[in-house]
């Protein structure tokens, strides 16, 4: 990646794939019913942005000025049989982003 280049989001890497117990957490955190949570944490951690790793497990996150969220996402990879490998979000943290 060249310095005029923007760094790869998750949804360049992978399809995005959220678990039950992360969409739980950003609901909590955001105080949103499980459905729209999901739908919002799909939206915003396809932007994220990978800082690094933990193990299996890759840190990856996202700022939103518009939405004033600052989401921080654990992210395991898994090859897939249909092709495109999956970015399985298994923990989400939401705070405000000012």
């Amino acid at each position: 990646m060249t310095a005029r280049e923007s760094p790869e989001r998750l949804a360049d890497v992978a399809q995005v794939v959220i678990t039950d117990a992360a969409a739980a957490d950003y609901a909590r955190a955001r105080g949103l019913r499980l459905a729209e949570a999901r739908r919002e944490l799909l939206e915003v951690a396809c932007e994220a942005t990978r800082r690094g790793a933990d193990g299996e497990l890759e840190q990856w996150r996202a700022r939103t000025r518009t939405g004033g969220i600052d989401l921080a996402v654990r992210v395991l990879r898994q090859d897939s049989r249909h092709g495109r490998p999956l970015a399985v979000i298994v923990s989400a943290d939401a705070r405000p982003y000012r």
